[in-house]
């Protein structure tokens, strides 16, 4: 007996060119909802597109890690050809992406800003880094770029109008030393931002003052020194690099009696000359020293304390009195070899500052 070979129906044929059986949901779906696949079955994947997502992304959340170290490695041996690409990209579709990351943040304002405060909290130390070295990189760029860009106009981001450099606010860390918006824009903008943001801008500032009450009483006594001193027509370049470097010296105590910060006293930077004296070189690094203050207490327990004693007498006289003669001169080369060591420490960094 011999077999003959049977031919199948052109219609069925046809149906099995157009139609695949899925073997994860075991039903029929045209070719087009399957992933072309060179081994599958007709150049396609066994399993439709649905179910091949739903599979992938359970694979994803059970090799989490596996797969961030190797997304990590691949970034570390690939970094500057990643970096190239997302920066021509970026140059490419610059006002796509920011379009679309406005619409994005317009959306979705709380999502977008807890998820940057997490952020911020994660990566609380390197951010303050990276932020620094941008800042002294931008500083030198800057001083660089202000006498070549000092006499050319700069065109407003606000109100797209060119204007001279002296309507703009000074932004040392921008390329040009310049802000990107003119000041009654940069004004405009400023209110605009505080009212709509001003429930939680008065809620940080209070929090802020609560948590670092002694920062802010020595950079506003700071602050009222050198408007005395502007007022007198003394020199007034001590800055907060010089504030740490003086509290680093001395110990981060009394430069007289060696008292710290703690529940009865703070630290308070003040003039050894004092501003009412024809002699005050005025609020230099060579002329303020760190005294202990007394938050609470008796007028004459308050006395006691170095700054509320010292008041504008005379600083040798003060010494002499209140440590008496061999120790008033010991104290007085101290304090005048911390006066050449934050010379040196300004002319140093004013140099670094320059190159």
């Amino acid at each position: 007996m011999v077999a003959t070979k049977t031919s199948l129906p052109d219609s069925y044929l046809q149906e099995q060119l157009t139609t695949q059986c899925c073997k994860t949901c075991l039903t029929f779906q045209p070719v087009s909802n399957f992933y072309r696949n060179k081994l599958g079955k007709g150049g396609r994947a066994s399993s439709c597109k649905d179910c091949k997502k739903i599979y992938d992304e359970k694979w994803r959340v059970a090799h989490k890690e596996q797969l961030k170290i190797k997304k990590h490695g691949y970034y570390i041996a690939n970094k500057e050809n990643l970096n190239e690409i997302t920066r021509r990209n970026y140059e490419a579709n610059r006002e796509k992406i920011n379009k679309k990351s406005r619409e994005k943040r317009q959306q979705n304002p709380e999502v977008i800003r807890l998820k940057d405060k997490k952020l911020r909290e994660k990566c609380k130390d390197k951010i303050r880094l990276r932020t620094f070295l941008k800042r002294q990189r931008n500083r030198t760029k800057a001083a660089q770029a202000q006498e070549q860009f000092q006499n050319i106009p700069k065109k407003c981001s606000g109100c797209k109008v060119v204007k001279s450099r002296s309507e703009f606010y000074k932004d040392s860390g921008s390329y040009d030393g310049c802000a990107t918006y003119c000041k009654p824009c940069q004004k405009i903008k400023s209110h605009s931002f505080y009212m709509k943001n001003q429930d939680r801008i008065i809620h940080a500032t209070a929090q802020y003052a609560k948590n670092n009450k002694d920062a802010l009483r020595i950079t506003f006594r700071i602050a009222a020194h050198r408007r005395r001193a502007r007022k007198l027509a003394l020199p007034d370049n001590f800055n907060k690099d010089n504030e740490e470097f003086c509290l680093r010296y001395w110990n981060h105590q009394c430069a007289v009696c060696g008292r710290g910060n703690g529940f009865w006293f703070f630290l308070a930077l003040d003039h050894f000359i004092p501003l009412v004296s024809p002699h005050c070189p005025g609020t230099t690094p060579g002329n303020i020293i760190p005294l202990c203050h007394g938050r609470k207490g008796k007028p004459k327990e308050l006395a006691k304390c170095c700054n509320q004693n010292k008041q504008a007498k005379d600083p040798m006289s003060w010494l002499a009195t209140k440590l008496g003669p061999h120790k008033a001169k010991m104290k007085i080369k101290q304090i005048e070899a911390y006066f050449r060591a934050a010379e040196a420490f300004t002319t140093r960094y004013a140099a670094e500052q320059a190159h």
